[in-house]
């Protein structure tokens, strides 16, 4: 990552601005910085997923390509184009043709950015609508939560 990205999800302080007020939360730079003695694994996964789920919500990423694309080059990287944040998201789709649980939640070929299955991009389950104070994640093929 650069500079200014931090934590496991390399987050990047414009970014997180967004998400805290986007989710009315308040993640600091310092609990995603894993130099720092307030660093929180926790928040940092929670900056990260928060971010990536306003690809879809809030700037209306279209498929897990563009979401990819707009994690890493802003949310107007489709829209401008932006062959770094395409490669870094061929990139990551390449990866992510062996991971069965996002192929099967999405319902993608993810080598080919199509659908495989019937249930659409649009009636997934909404972070939107999560409180995000209640962290739903997605494991063993089923979802679940934990509470603080």
């Amino acid at each position: 990552g650069g500079r200014d990205e931090l934590g496991m999800f390399q987050v990047r302080g414009i970014a997180l601005k967004d998400v805290n007020q986007h989710y009315g939360l308040d993640i600091t730079k310092e609990e995603l910085d894993p130099l720092n003695p307030n660093y929180n694994l926790q928040k940092s996964i929670e900056a990260g997923v928060a971010y990536l789920a306003m690809t879809r919500y809030r700037y209306k990423a279209q498929s897990p390509l563009e979401m990819a694309m707009m994690y890493n080059g802003g949310p107007n990287a489709v829209k401008s184009n932006n062959k770094k944040a395409k490669g870094y998201a061929d990139s990551v789709m390449s990866l992510m043709k062996e991971v069965k649980p996002f192929e099967d939640l999405y319902g993608y070929d993810l080598g080919q950015g199509t659908k495989k299955k019937p249930q659409s991009f649009e009636k997934l389950p909404s972070l939107e609508a999560t409180n995000l104070r209640n962290r739903q994640f997605y494991a063993n093929g089923r979802w679940g939560c934990t509470k603080e």
